[in-house]
């Protein structure tokens, strides 16, 4: 766990239903939810809205062929569990501040 709160976003990679970037959120932090689901994008929205914290919901295929989906934005923290997809890991290191 990271002992300083981040300033900036963070980002729950291939979050499914949001479990673990909702838990973060209910802590006080903005937390992207990024997965191509969007059924388990559906839940976590869902989840985020009784709740109601600062959520934002990224429908996204990282595993497009010869794309890079984390250009755009910089991130304090990137949350991956149970997922490995390796061409993405360098552009994972970029997207970090």
């Amino acid at each position: 766990m990271v002992s300083e709160r981040p300033e900036g976003p963070v980002l729950d990679l291939a979050s499914g239903d949001g479990h673990n970037g909702l838990f973060l959120a209910a802590k006080g932090l903005h937390v992207i939810l990024a997965d191509r689901s969007e059924e388990a994008l559906r839940k976590a929205k869902a989840t985020a809205d009784g709740m109601q914290r600062k959520v934002t919901i990224w429908k996204v295929d990282l595993e497009r062929p010869g794309e890079n989906p984390l250009t755009e934005e910089e991130y304090s923290a990137i949350l991956v569990f149970r997922y490995l997809h390796r061409p993405l890991m360098p552009c994972i290191r970029k997207a970090l501040r």
